[in-house]
């Protein structure tokens, strides 16, 4: 029990640095892209933290694999390269018993990560979703940055004012132009617009003094039709919101290829961190007091690869490439196998 604590210990001090460094990165990224999203007002620049904070199970629960795979490379290479492990092994200790001990840790992440991936993902993005609705329903004139034409969805919708006022709730100089379904385009100019709402208590724009453009771009016949004041939803101006695959209920998904593949996923995250730990175990060796790190290279590598291959399964699986019952097995076979290799040599080596 001494040396099983010993390695838990070793392992665990590797993995919060490790997972602590790539969780700041991760984040820091996520961070970042939402703080761009907040300048250009695409959200609200106070929900910045909220939305961050509803990512994070999604961030989770693809970091976790990759740190526990590293801290079970560092922290037992470390254990080789001062012979610590060399000694274990002559006391009678058999080469797969730091798998053994190390179980109870790797399991329990596991379900961690599984718990994550087919529950707290889902509803989190759910969250999240729901919050960017409201969001944007509340975001106000946010997009209309002074003296700037915004532009999204490669130019169908385009808004610009040539100034705000010190409370935000009118704009002056307005110009607006968004793609309608039938393909034309609605532009209007206008002097001065206001924020208010309708009777259902949707946001609308009122515009007043302007004109109104409706046609084809570059066609001559358009309508035009002057106003002195004309009422529109905001909606259409703002980012339009559309539920993603990764905020549905795992129980919720359906049989559509897509749907299938993302199901699989779900179910792949935590049998990619107990394949992966296995991996990590049998190629943790490195020869005595040589570096720790001289087998990080190679050992990162092969995670890399068996990430690919199961980005490359899911694809396979949404575009109906590969029978929907077949999965991701393909790629957890071939790493499995992989993983007892590595065991098995680790045992020959140990018995040399």
């Amino acid at each position: 029990m001494i040396a099983a604590n010993y390695i838990n210990r070793s392992v665990i001090a590797v993995f919060a640095t490790t997972l602590t460094v790539i969780l700041l990165i991760a984040v820091g990224e996520r961070f970042t892209h939402f703080l761009e999203k907040a300048a250009l007002g695409q959200i609200p620049s106070t929900t910045v933290l909220t939305v961050v904070a509803l990512r994070l199970p999604e961030i989770l629960q693809m970091v976790v694999p990759f740190a526990l795979y590293f801290s079970l490379l560092l922290g037992l290479g470390r254990l080789y390269s001062t012979q610590e492990m060399v000694v274990l092994a002559n006391s009678g200790m058999a080469p797969t018993q730091t798998l053994r001990w190390l179980s109870p840790l790797i399991v329990g992440l596991a379900i961690a990560v599984g718990a994550m991936s087919l529950v707290l993902t889902p509803y989190a993005r759910q969250t999240l979703e729901a919050h960017l609705q409201q969001s944007s329903q509340d975001i106000g004139f946010a997009v209309f940055r002074p003296g700037v034409f915004h532009s999204e969805n490669n130019g169908q919708r385009v808004t610009y004012a040539e100034s705000t006022s010190d409370d935000g709730n009118t704009i002056n100089n307005v110009f607006v132009s968004w793609r309608m379904p039938s393909g034309e385009y609605t532009t209007i100019w206008a002097t001065r617009g206001e924020k208010s709402r309708s009777a259902s208590q949707q946001p609308v724009l009122s515009l007043f003094d302007g004109k109104r453009y409706i046609g084809q771009p570059g066609q001559h016949q358009l309508q035009t039709a002057k106003f002195a004041t004309l009422h529109i939803p905001l909606e259409p101006i703002l980012l339009s919101q559309s539920l993603p695959l990764e905020a549905v209920a795992t129980l919720d998904l359906g049989a559509a290829p897509e749907q299938r593949a993302e199901f699989h996923w779900r179910l792949a995250l935590p049998l990619f961190l107990l394949i992966a730990a296995v991996l990590a175990v049998g190629n943790a060796t490195v020869p005595p007091r040589q570096n720790p790190f001289v087998k990080l290279l190679p050992a990162m590598a092969l995670l890399i690869s068996y990430y690919l291959a199961l980005i490359a399964n899911r694809w396979a699986i949404s575009e109906a490439q590969i029978p929907l019952s077949l999965g991701f097995w393909p790629s957890h076979v071939l790493f499995a196998v992989v993983a007892y290799l590595g065991l098995r040599k680790l045992s020959q080596v140990s018995s040399s």
